[in-house]
């Protein structure tokens, strides 16, 4: 993108989505947050992302260990009354 024309149309421009036709207003520099800046969003994220597995690896373990059987009762309807 950065070696289109800043203030005209380009394109067709691909991407994984299709092709665009591209309108480049302006080029922004940026730069990486140091880690100190968000090192507590990094803990929080590596942390919800391992009890995820973990859960994940219990519910697995469970379901090897224990058989699931759903009763019906004899008058069961899948049918919902709509009010």
């Amino acid at each position: 993108m950065s070696k289109l024309p800043i203030g005209k149309w380009s394109g067709p421009v691909r991407s994984t989505f299709g092709n665009h036709l591209v309108l480049l207003e302006e080029i922004k520099s940026t730069q990486l947050p140091a880690l100190a800046e968000i090192r507590s969003r990094v803990l929080n994220d590596w942390q919800s992302q391992a009890q995820k597995k973990i859960l994940q690896e219990q519910y697995l373990q469970y379901r090897k260990n224990y058989e699931v059987t759903v009763h019906k009762p004899d008058n069961f309807s899948a049918e919902v009354a709509v009010k």
